[in-house]
């Protein structure tokens, strides 16, 4: 089995824990990234067409849906004024709607 010196303590470090440590690593990383670009994939459907939205508080969304893994963008189709200043886009969240 190989050693390794370690310079800062000055005893021997084995290289398989060094080696694991590293595939841990990767393996997170990996598995975080995959995991961050996931997308719902019914809602994944629906991306680009004009939705209509009625939220639990009455509230109404509206326009063309573009999806993200963290949430959702509805782009209105018109500046209108909506509920006071005007508004391009609204936002749901994904813990909004799961």
């Amino acid at each position: 089995m190989c050693m390794v010196v370690a310079l800062s303590l000055g005893r021997p470090l084995d290289l398989s824990l060094l080696i694991t440590i590293g595939l841990i690593f990767l393996a997170t990383s990996i598995g975080g990234y995959v995991r961050s670009r996931i997308r719902d994939r019914c809602l994944t459907s629906f991306e680009g067409f004009s939705i209509t939205l009625e939220k639990m508080n009455g509230k109404v969304i509206y326009g063309k849906m573009r999806l993200a893994p963290t949430g959702m963008e509805f782009v209105y189709p018109d500046r209108g004024r909506i509920d006071g200043p005007i508004k391009t886009t609204s936002l749901l969240y994904a813990a909004e709607y799961k």
